[in-house]
């Protein structure tokens, strides 16, 4: 009885203490003048001086506030008590201003709230989608193999070269990583446990070659390669199951994508851009 006792008081401190910590993080930055520095203050600032950035450092915050809010606010009372405000020039400016920024702020509003919502997808698109994306779901095969660049393309240099790969293939995984040649005339090196995918130059010609083969001449510029494989895992294509999820979601960005882009273009059309011709280079 008396240790439930203690754990009851103890999960009451507990709690005390969670409340105390969430009004403390509510609870504003501080203060400019009569403004309260919070999270909304903190946006708007950002939104208007996109440089603007939060630092816990209190000088070199105090200094960010001076530049982008102070100094503005500040002369901007000083202009409202002189009426610059009120001079037409002033509103039209002030309206268009006003406009912009609210344009801005909704269109990014707006944009966040499609791309967060749900969008349908079937699990045949989800299927479509891998069936047309599998590089993107194969894991890379490892390969070990021997190389050579031949720049001396006689006759006897590629006997001399061939032979040695047959030598050194021979010895098989217990090679270490090594370099021969002679120079003007070709290079030799082991490249072991390799992870190559289809963008490697050698890919294709590695990928269903067999233990042992000599691959080659392959022309590279003004040189040959031949080649030889030593060992290989082979890549492994995830079944459709394993990565059903992240088919689903890259189809449901692909389709608030395209929105997105469908509505840009329905944006160009609806305000056409027509420029003075005196005024600008290169005009189509």
């Amino acid at each position: 009885m008396p240790g439930e006792v203690i754990d009851m008081r103890m999960n009451i401190v507990i709690v005390v203490i969670l409340i105390g910590c969430a009004a403390l993080f509510a609870q504003p930055y501080g203060t400019v003048g009569d403004t309260p520095i919070d999270d909304l203050f903190l946006q708007t600032l950002q939104f208007v001086h996109p440089e603007f950035s939060f630092t816990p450092d209190s000088a070199e915050f105090t200094a960010k506030l001076q530049k982008s809010f102070i100094y503005n606010h500040a002369f901007a009372e000083e202009a409202r008590k002189a009426g610059l405000d009120k001079t037409p020039e002033a509103k039209e400016f002030i309206e268009r201003i006003e406009r912009l920024i609210t344009d801005a702020y909704l269109a990014q509003k707006f944009e966040k709230d499609l791309s967060s919502k749900q969008v349908s997808v079937t699990e045949k698109e989800a299927l479509n989608y891998y069936n047309n994306n599998l590089s993107q779901f194969t894991e890379p095969g490892v390969y070990s193999f021997l190389q050579a660049y031949v720049a001396d393309t006689s006759e006897e240099t590629i006997k001399n070269v061939k032979e040695l790969l047959k030598k050194y293939s021979k010895i098989g995984e217990t090679l270490d990583q090594f370099k021969m040649g002679a120079e003007g005339i070709y290079s030799m090196n082991y490249e072991k446990d390799l992870t190559l995918n289809s963008s490697h130059r050698f890919y294709k010609f590695l990928r269903d070659a067999n233990i042992g083969q000599i691959i080659g001449p392959i022309q590279m510029d003004v040189q040959q390669v031949y080649l030889v494989l030593l060992s290989r895992i082979p890549e492994k294509v995830k079944n459709f199951e394993e990565v059903k999820k992240v088919c689903l979601q890259n189809v449901a960005n692909e389709k608030a994508s395209k929105a997105q882009e469908e509505m840009r273009y329905k944006a160009i059309k609806e305000y056409p851009v027509k420029l003075n011709k005196s005024f600008f280079s290169d005009f189509k």
